[in-house]
Order: C-alpha cells, then sequence, then structure tokens
C-alpha cells in the first residue's frame, strides 16, 4: 500500500473519480433541496413565479414521524437461557442509550433529509474519550446529509463496496485538538478567506489488502489520520526491540510500530453472568466488526440507486403547475379594479362637511346615470382546480386529508379520527418498514462497537411489568463461547435485531388509551376496585405512553404492598 504523498494523491484521485461519477446525482440533490426551501425546482433558473405555495415543505412536513423505533433483540433460533438472557440485556442497553444520545434531535433531520433527498445517512462510531458509569469509551451516532456521501461508482448497497467518502466541515480548533495541525498549517487549510475558520474535511472508509475496514483522513494536502485495519486494537511496539514504546531504553528518538492486535490474555480469573469461569492467562480474541459504520436509510426502494425514491421529484409536476395557476390568479387580480363612472360634464366641490366634498347635479341628470364597474375576475375554477392538483399531490405520496389533519372527512369522535389517520398512515408503511430497517441495522451496528471495545462490565438496568428496576449489566464477555473443535474462544454475535412492533406509534397512542380505559372498565384488566387491576390498567397506559403512567402504576404496586 502506498505511504505519505503519494497515498494522499491516490485517495484524492480516487475521490475525484467518484465525485464525476455522482455529478447527475449532486445536480438533483441541489434540485431536491431547493425545491423544499422555495416552492419550486429551480430547474429553469429565476423566480418564474408572482406567487408560490409551497406544497413541498407542507407535504414534507406533514410527516414528519418523531416516534424513534423502540429496539427488540431476539437470539438466533434454539438458543437457550442464557442467550436469550443476553439478548434482553442488549435490549436493555440500546433503550437506555436511545435516551442518552440526542437521538430525537437526530431523528427530526433524518426525517427531513430522507423525504427530501430520498435517503439519508448514518455514522457510529466508538469515542475512546467519552466517559459513562465510571466506564471508558462509548458509541457516538451521527446523521449526514447524503450531498455529502459519495459512494463507490456503480455499487448501490454500502455493505457491497470497497470504499465511500464522507465529508464534513469543521472547525481548526475542532483540528487542533483531534490531529494536532500546526499555526503554519491553519490558513493552508482554511475553506476560505472570508473570516470564518471552517475547514473542508474528506473521509475516506475502505477495504484493506486483507479486506479489513480501514480508514484514511485528509483536508487539502495535509494527511490527518491514517489507520490501517481500522477496528482492530492498536498497540505502539519499539522497532528495535520489539517491546513496548517508551518502556526500553533503545526506542528513545526513533518512530514507534503501530502493531494490530487480535488477541487479549485475561489477567485473572473471570466469572461470567452465567456462572462460567475464564482462566487467569486465557487468550481470547478481540470482536473485529466487519463493515463500514455507515448505513443508508432509504425513503421508499428504487433500481439501481443507492438512495431511496424522493417525494420532491414526484411531486415537482404539481408543485409547479400550482404555481403556475396560483400566479396567473394573481395577474387577473393585478389587473381587475373597481372603476366609477358618472356624466363626463358633472363637477365636484368642496366644503367643511364630514364627507369633505359635495356632487352637484343637474336639474336633468338622473342618480343612476352615476355608479361603478368591478372588473374583479371569477377565480373559483381556478381555485379548484388548485386545491384538485393539491390532492393529487397528496394521493401520489399516499397522504390523505385525515393524515395532514385537514377538517374534511366526516370522522365525529376523537376516536375514530384516529383510526382514520392511522389507516391513513398504513399507506405508507413503506417508508416505516425503511425506518425501521434502519434502525435494525443500526442497533447491530452499536452491538457490534461494544462488543468490540467496552472492556469494562457497564451496569443497565431494565423494570418488570410493574415498573420495578432489575438491576443487571453488560460485559462483552458474556458473548465469549468455547468451541470444543477448535479449542478457542470466539464471540457469539448471532442476535436477531428489529424494531419492536408492539410499541405503538404517536398517531396510534390516543386510540389505545380509549381502548385500555373501556377494558379497564369492562373488566378487562380484572376486578376494578382491586389495586393490582389498576396497576395492570397502568402498566398498560405506560406502555402507551400516557402521561404521568408510571408514577400512577407504582402507587398502586406500593399501596399493595
Amino acid at each position: 500500500m502506498k505511504t505519505g504523498k503519494d497515498k494522499l494523491r491516490f485517495f484524492d484521485n480516487l475521490y475525484e473519480q467518484a465525485r464525476e461519477y455522482r455529478l447527475d446525482l449532486a445536480e438533483e440533490l441541489e434540485h431536491y433541496r431547493f425545491q423544499y426551501k422555495n416552492g419550486y425546482s429551480g430547474k429553469y433558473g429565476g423566480a418564474p413565479y408572482k406567487i408560490v405555495r409551497n406544497i413541498t415543505y407542507e407535504l414534507v412536513e406533514s410527516q414528519i414521524n418523531t416516534d424513534i423505533p423502540v429496539p427488540s433483540v431476539d437470539p438466533a433460533p434454539g438458543g437457550d437461557k442464557k442467550r436469550q438472557k443476553n439478548a434482553q440485556t442488549v435490549k436493555t442497553l440500546l433503550s437506555s442509550l436511545i435516551k442518552e444520545q440526542p437521538f430525537s434531535r437526530i431523528n427530526d433531520m433524518d426525517e427531513r433529509y430522507t423525504y427530501i433527498y430520498g435517503g439519508s445517512v448514518w455514522v457510529v462510531e466508538w469515542d475512546e474519550n467519552k466517559r459513562k458509569a465510571g466506564c471508558r469509551g462509548d458509541v457516538c451516532v451521527f446523521n449526514r446529509s447524503p450531498v455529502d456521501f459519495i459512494g463507490q461508482p456503480g455499487i448501490y448497497e454500502i455493505t457491497d463496496m470497497e470504499y465511500c467518502f464522507l465529508e464534513y466541515d469543521t472547525t481548526l480548533d475542532e483540528l487542533e485538538r483531534k490531529y494536532g495541525i500546526s499555526d503554519a498549517e491553519k490558513d493552508r487549510l482554511l475553506c476560505s478567506d472570508d473570516g470564518s475558520d471552517t475547514v473542508r474535511v474528506r473521509l475516506c472508509y475502505y477495504m484493506n489488502e486483507e479486506g479489513r475496514v480501514s480508514r484514511f483522513i485528509w483536508s487539502k494536502d495535509r494527511i490527518l489520520s491514517d489507520i490501517d485495519d481500522y477496528y482492530s486494537r492498536k498497540r505502539l511496539l519499539c522497532p528495535v526491540c520489539s517491546g513496548e514504546y517508551g518502556r526500553c531504553s533503545c526506542s528513545s528518538g526513533s518512530s514507534p510500530i503501530i502493531s494490530s492486535e487480535n488477541f487479549e490474555i485475561i489477567e485473572k480469573d473471570m466469572t461470567l453472568s452465567d456462572g462460567r469461569v475464564i482462566k487467569a492467562g486465557t487468550k481470547v480474541p478481540y470482536y473485529t466488526p466487519s463493515r463500514f459504520p455507515v448505513l443508508i436509510r432509504k425513503n421508499t426502494s428504487a433500481e439501481k440507486t443507492l438512495l431511496g425514491q424522493s417525494d420532491c421529484s414526484f411531486i415537482e409536476a404539481q408543485q409547479e403547475e400550482i404555481n403556475k395557476i396560483l400566479s396567473r390568479v394573481h395577474e387577473k387580480m393585478i389587473m381587475s379594479g373597481v372603476y366609477p363612472y358618472k356624466p363626463d360634464d358633472c363637477r365636484f366641490r368642496y366644503d367643511n362637511s364630514i364627507g369633505g366634498k359635495v356632487l352637484d347635479l343637474r336639474t336633468q341628470d338622473k342618480p343612476d346615470s352615476f355608479g361603478v364597474l368591478d372588473t374583479t375576475p371569477d377565480i373559483s375554477r381556478d381555485l379548484v382546480y388548485v386545491e384538485s392538483i393539491y390532492k393529487d399531490a397528496k394521493k401520489t405520496l399516499g397522504i390523505s386529508d385525515a393524515f395532514v389533519g385537514d377538517d374534511e372527512d366526516n370522522a365525529k369522535s376523537g376516536v375514530a379520527r384516529q383510526i382514520q389517520v392511522a389507516q391513513s398512515e398504513g399507506r405508507l408503511v413503506s417508508k416505516k418498514i425503511m425506518k425501521d430497517s434502519l434502525y435494525s441495522e443500526l442497533y447491530r451496528l452499536i452491538f457490534e462497537m461494544y462488543l468490540a471495545y467496552a472492556d469494562e462490565r457497564r451496569p443497565v438496568s431494565d423494570t418488570d411489568a410493574f415498573g420495578k428496576i432489575i438491576p443487571g449489566s453488560f460485559s462483552r464477555y458474556d458473548f465469549l463461547e468455547y468451541d470444543d473443535e477448535n479449542g478457542s474462544y470466539y464471540y457469539d454475535d448471532a442476535y436477531l435485531f428489529s424494531a419492536d412492533t408492539d410499541i405503538p406509534s404517536s398517531d396510534l397512542k390516543s386510540v389505545l388509551w380509549s381502548i385500555n380505559l373501556e377494558n379497564y372498565r369492562s373488566g378487562g384488566f380484572g376486578e376494578p376496585s382491586d389495586p393490582m387491576t389498576l396497576a395492570r390498567y397502568w402498566c398498560a397506559q405506560k406502555r402507551c405512553g400516557y402521561p404521568g403512567a408510571e408514577a400512577n402504576m407504582k402507587f398502586f404496586i406500593y399501596q399493595e404492598e
């Protein structure tokens, strides 16, 4: 593999080739962004319309879903009790992570990226500098615009790529902290000379000659980071004696050799959660993920595309047509007016009356010879046509009136209204499936990061059906299995990740609240006067996200005790 400046030139050329290949896509993405922001595609230049009704923004925003898929983890078929317990521990770990990481903010941006561009990009990294519950390191989850992602030309799935690129802007201070750039380099790396201190950074994930994930980061002509075998543990060795760098006298003044570590030696007897004991001195492998830490969420699938299909592309024609009609209506209204008429020889005189002027009529003049001519056009048909086009746009995206909250539907009760919304959401089920699929992959990637780097046992706590806290912990060593045939340990990562479909969406919650109340009143949870029946009722409401349900549930449980 090339080194130094040769390696920089190699990745620069590789990046330029990939960027050239996606120029058409980059242009399309810019049109989608412009259409969402301005209400017309911008393909025709300038601002061609007098009036713009931005239905693109309206319909994209109406679909924003604040729900974050809840993780569900199961052992592969045939899993024993130990693996079932491990699966529950991982689920609890992931559920806690959702609360700790800024997932609500990330989801808010991810939703817009997905509908506007047809997809969004997710990146998962392990940050050794983070500290949590006395443990070193934790995952960091980022969401990126697909505008800043460039894949391998002609390859449409991340898992099939040999390399991919990410671009992002950062500050000089951040670059100095992470990569130690000198003061002399700062001015040279700036994006522009307008006074801002931003720097454009390019990152490439690639497969090395051994098929292991590697990472190369640079800005202009400065290499910032070059890590071969990115996921492996690294150790600095003396180039002379191969001992640990810095602990021997012969390493002084020489650069260390970076060695990838594939195994570790257990320093003292280790008791696992299931009672097994790994003896001191045992050699066990490090877990190494095998895929890029990059995921793509697609809006709806499309053939031979890295991203999915953009909502903007499907309603562009309706967006343009509505703007044309409304601009024509605008011209009609501007050109129209109310014009007075009178006999050509009538005179006005002014006095001190409230009206301010008096019209003198001649004896032979009649009052009906005076009046006004209203040239205001009838635009009702234009507006009906606009609404017809708007409905076509909604139908194209599978959005009903109930979904966007219009009052045209005849549902009377709140429950009936919510059911209509839920039914209309069913037409968008493909988008929900793609979101759930992304989160399933995301949860697996996070799990793999913990298997690879979470060295300390980490406390996690779960709750039972009645809200009581069940203390527990996650240890990557609990996933070690011994292969009798090969006489060695390996990490068992054969777990199934999905989104928990038992958790209701936000649109269905109020429906289920009402159903739970009806079941309680009818005795569906037991005798209504029994405190434990009330506890069961509030437990069901808690699972459906009812405000204050957890406090009520615990009150009746503790009252019973």
